[in-house]
């Protein structure tokens, strides 16, 4: 027992030196690993810049009088390669062309944030995409030519939907990075009737043009132009008809891209009750994928901890997809009407350190496009919903029904009922279902916030808002602020001295050049002259606990 211990006690000595009492070498001298894929770099060498990346189509459409800024987002792997695109199209066009840095939001979504710093009239979008439409700025799309095996793929198909013995539907989605295939298969399977679905995306994003913003995201929207409008029609930017989760169930889907991609765990979540398989082109075969039911289960589970919630943070993932300003303000009108308190919050690229910061809040509801909205919040110190979850837990005319709706865009027409049917009821008698206090399955009591709940009602425009009681319950965001000990820094303008430039510290945190020498615990010195040669194996703080393992040795040599 007693030489666990004192390894135990060796090895956990050894963690703490090695986490905080280095020198700083391994962070200084560790090489950066390259973000470029090496697949893509041998795929533009193979196939040329032109090809993978379209040139001449962007300079055929980019040649319009029109079109005066352009700016040009890559993906941090391509970003190797924009320098090269960014001088042929200088060259071809003659026009003001420019790079967007790192992007405001997701790599996915058009940045008009930052396109709009320059005053850009068109941004060219290059890689993976989540086929989102932009609110303001015309955006042109090149997905890439990324590689792939055709023939594997082809043949794979055929094994599968050749062999099949039922009336099983196969539907063949793409990544759109791997969409460059897509008119190969369709001419592999057209003779299979009804069978074999080869699922397209937008044709607005094929097209030689391009793809112009939603004429307004403003909140008075009539009913009827969201009904007709394209995207209405779409499901993930992809054309899949009249089939939705519940029609689709039995189906079998195989998705031709990475067993990572966001948009497979959307598709998986939404259809939940068909089986899916995966052609990753980077390992060149066919997989099964795993079971999302515990994943829906969770998202079930966050549903009901949003209705015992009294503070909801709203976060805008995002400031350039179409919709989002509309269905942030339905949501904030949901929650109010709900009894809850709501902020919206705009934090950039979120991480658990930036939203720990609002300790006031329950929970969070993430605004973003559909590749991006759906995270794991395990690691947060409050849980982060989607609008979907958000609406199942204040909305009284929909339930969970097994699937799960990533795209915000399919919910602005049911939110739209939840509130009419909400209006209704606070125009009703003070009696009924909606005035009794939620029971929580979470704490297994009651939860009553009745007494917060606000009126709905309509405006000029016929928008369900809520009634304006002479702003006294926006008080609730400063009040809270005041109880904090910490409020943010104190500028104290014009009450601190003005002094002179002074140089600082230099080096690194752990061991700046004008700090004493930090020695590590196992370092072995020389001893000066005169001093017996002994090693060193402790530096000050640690005698105590060193002493104790001599005196334990020391025992036990004694007994």
């Amino acid at each position: 027992t007693h030489d666990t211990h004192t390894h135990i006690d060796e090895m956990d000595t050894h963690v703490l030196q090695t986490a905080f009492a280095n020198d700083g070498a391994d962070a200084i001298e560790r090489e950066v690993e390259h973000i470029e894929e090496e697949r893509v770099v041998q795929q533009v060498q193979s196939d040329g810049v032109d090809v993978f990346f379209e040139v001449q189509r962007c300079i055929d459409i980019l040649s319009d009088d029109k079109y005066k800024k352009i700016a040009l987002q890559f993906p941090d792997e391509l970003l190797g390669h924009s320098v090269t695109i960014f001088n042929k199209l200088k060259h071809a066009l003659s026009k003001d062309v420019f790079i967007l840095a790192d992007t405001t939001y997701g790599s996915c979504c058009v940045d008009e944030v930052a396109a709009e710093h320059m005053n850009a009239d068109v941004i060219v979008h290059y890689g993976e995409s989540c086929l989102s439409r932009t609110s303001r700025t015309p955006a042109l799309f090149v997905f890439g030519h990324y590689p792939i095996d055709s023939d594997a793929l082809v043949a794979k198909l055929h094994e599968i939907i050749d062999s099949n013995t039922d009336d099983t539907t196969y539907h063949i989605v793409f990544d759109v990075r791997y969409q460059h295939v897509q008119g190969r298969v369709e001419k592999e399977f057209e003779g299979n009737g009804n069978s074999v679905d080869v699922v397209s995306i937008d044709p607005m994003f094929q097209t030689d043009n391009v793809v112009p913003p939603v004429s307004s995201d403003s909140a008075d929207i009539g009913d009827d132009e969201v009904d007709n409008n394209p995207s209405q029609m779409m499901r993930f930017g992809r054309q899949f008809g009249d089939l939705s989760s519940s029609t689709a169930e039995g189906h079998q889907f195989i998705f031709v891209g990475e067993s990572t991609s966001r948009l497979l765990t959307n598709l998986m979540m939404y259809f939940s009750k068909s089986t899916f398989q995966v052609f990753d082109p980077t390992r060149g075969r066919l997989q099964a994928t795993a079971s999302i039911g515990r994943q829906l289960s969770r998202r079930y589970f966050l549903v009901q901890k949003a209705k015992d919630a009294g503070t909801v943070g709203l976060l805008l993932g995002t400031l350039g997809s179409a919709y989002y300003g509309r269905i942030t303000q339905m949501l904030q009108t949901m929650l109010k009407a709900s009894g809850k308190k709501v902020y919206t919050l705009v934090v950039g690229k979120i991480n658990p350190a930036k939203l720990a910061n609002f300790t006031e809040m329950d929970m969070y509801c993430l605004v973003s496009c559909p590749h991006n909205s759906l995270i794991d919040s395990t690691e947060f110190y409050r849980p982060v919903l989607t609008p979907f979850e958000l609406q199942l837990a204040c909305g009284p005319s929909h339930e969970w029904a097994g699937y799960f709706e990533s795209d915000y865009v399919h919910l602005l027409g049911e939110i739209e009922e939840d509130l009419h049917e909400m209006m209704e009821k606070t125009d009703g008698s003070d009696g009924g279902e909606e005035a009794e206090p939620h029971f929580s399955l979470i704490s297994s009591s009651y939860v009553d916030r009745r007494k917060n709940k606000q009126e709905l009602v309509k405006d000029d425009s016929g928008a369900i808002v809520v009634r304006n009681k002479g702003g006294a319950l926006a008080q609730y965001g400063g009040g809270y602020l005041q109880t904090r000990t910490f409020q943010g820094l104190e500028q104290k303008l014009g009450e601190t001295a003005v002094t002179k430039a002074v140089e600082g510290k230099t080096g690194i945190a752990i061991q700046y050049e004008d700090e004493p020498q930090i020695k590590n615990k196992h370092t072995v010195t020389t001893p000066n002259e005169g001093e017996d040669e002994t090693k060193h194996v402790s530096e000050e703080g640690d005698d105590k606990d060193n002493g104790d393992l001599v005196d334990e040795e020391e025992d036990e040599e004694d007994e």
